[in-house]
């Protein structure tokens, strides 16, 4: 990246000050437009600083240029149930505009319309890969715990089954035992969907997390944190998979030795190693570059 000011379109989550730390370790100056009123307030000084509605597009445009933020960056989580309850106080014509031209509002519809939106005002909108190659989760067992057979087995399961939502556009994520799904991520986020999975399937199920297949690149990688681990210890869980070089792992120190001392498997995965686990195969298109399961 070359120098100069990096925003952040920052919703929640400890990401954002993981992400803001790294960049200024870097040697670049962080804005923040906060699309959570205060949740990341403190994190830049005050001048680098302003919120947002999600809705006010040309209020988050206008703020970036103001502070000569020429390039930013989607980090955390913004809550697209709230933005269908009516959560958004504010929505500026702009908004107005964009909305009214998609044909849906799923995940990717939505975030390629306000990449669209930034480039078209002159701003660029960097891949999340670009600037987070150092939280991106390796290929292979990170745990002291290993995964035994049957696990595998359900890791294999889970990937595919989760790629399979993850092409309707629905989530990201799936728990698994025995090869039955039991609960599959929607609207409520990937913390809800453990938790349900393990009151349906007790004790010592399968998290499972993919990227999207026809994911918008340069937004919503899939995450793995220590809120996510704390669910999986909460709903009895026994192993959590990611997919492997396409996952932010933050926390990465602290979780694996908070994994290690619950004894959870803590697994980068990828399709081709689950060969050997037979994992089902599907229909679904996974997308260019991406194989059917």
């Amino acid at each position: 990246m070359s120098e100069g000011r990096i925003g952040l379109i920052a919703g929640k989550g400890p990401i954002v000050k993981e992400v803001a730390d790294l960049l200024s370790r870097e040697g670049k100056e962080v804005v923040i437009a906060d699309l959570t009123s205060s949740t990341n307030k403190g994190i830049v000084k005050e001048d680098n600083y302003f919120s947002a509605s999600p809705g006010q597009v040309g209020r988050i445009v206008k703020g970036l240029k103001s502070r000569k933020a020429s390039k930013v960056v989607f980090i955390g989580k913004v809550e697209k149930g709230e933005l269908l309850k009516g959560w958004i106080p504010k929505v500026d014509l702009s908004a107005l505009k964009l909305l009214g031209k998609l044909k849906d509002w799923s995940d990717d519809s939505l975030m390629a319309a306000a990449i669209n939106f930034l480039e078209d005002s002159g701003i660029e909108v960097l891949g999340q890969k670009e600037v987070l190659a150092p939280l991106m989760a390796p290929k292979g067992v990170l745990s002291k715990t290993k995964p035994t057979d049957e696990q595998w087995r359900d890791i294999a399961y889970g990937f595919v089954m989760a790629k399979a939502i993850g092409s309707l556009g629905i989530g990201q994520t799936v728990v698994v035992k025995r090869r039955a799904v039991a609960a599959v991520e929607s609207l409520e986020g990937t913390d809800a969907t453990i938790r349900r999975g393990g009151e349906l399937a007790g004790k010592g199920a399968v998290v499972v997390k993919v990227k999207r297949p026809r994911q918008v690149e340069r937004m919503d990688l899939p995450g793995v944190g220590m809120e996510t681990l704390n669910s999986v210890i909460d709903a009895q869980c026994k192993v959590l998979a990611f997919e492997a070089h396409e996952t932010v792992l933050m926390n990465r120190e602290e979780l694996l030795e908070r994994a290690d001392h619950w004894g959870i498997s803590v697994v980068g995965v990828t399709l081709e190693m689950l060969r050997e686990y037979d994992p089902p195969s599907v229909s679904y298109s996974f997308g260019k570059g991406e194989e059917e399961g």
